[in-house]
């Protein structure tokens, strides 16, 4: 992207709500955000990543308070700002290693599920979840 662009192509750029792009570059969350003369944002590379890496920050479960604590973390010339960012990102990396285990899981889940209900359909097996069917094989 060369040109900065606006909110409603940012919104349809990152499929999220105007509103919300609103209220996170009100509360501070975006710091490169620029306005144009007539006090419309502007958006540019820079403003836009902040945007997504909000919105990831979100999706992983981080708090606005969080949010913003790792943003004044990013502008800190404190060495010790560094080291507390990266444990940040650390945790939520192996929070989000976890969410991909348990949807593997449930995938795995799914995935035997529609075999096995693939395999009822094709008249390869009982269809035993049927209540109905299991009880009038019972009285058979």
């Amino acid at each position: 992207m060369k040109k900065a662009i606006t909110i409603r192509e940012v919104s349809e750029l990152l499929n999220i709500p105007e509103h919300t792009i609103r209220y996170y570059t009100d509360i501070g969350l975006i710091p490169s955000i620029q306005r144009s003369s007539s006090n419309y944002r502007i958006f540019d590379e820079e403003s836009i990543e902040w945007l997504k890496g909000t919105i990831y920050f979100r999706q992983l479960g981080l708090s606005i308070r969080d949010i913003i604590h790792y943003h004044d973390l990013c502008f800190s010339s404190d060495p010790a700002a560094l080291r507390e960012r990266y444990e940040l990102l650390q945790k939520y990396c192996k929070k989000a290693e976890q969410e991909v285990l348990q949807a593997e899981e449930r995938l795995r889940y799914l995935e035997h599920i529609t075999e096995r209900d693939r395999l009822i359909a094709e008249q390869q097996l009982p269809d035993l979840k049927n209540p109905r069917l299991r009880h009038s094989e019972n009285n058979s």
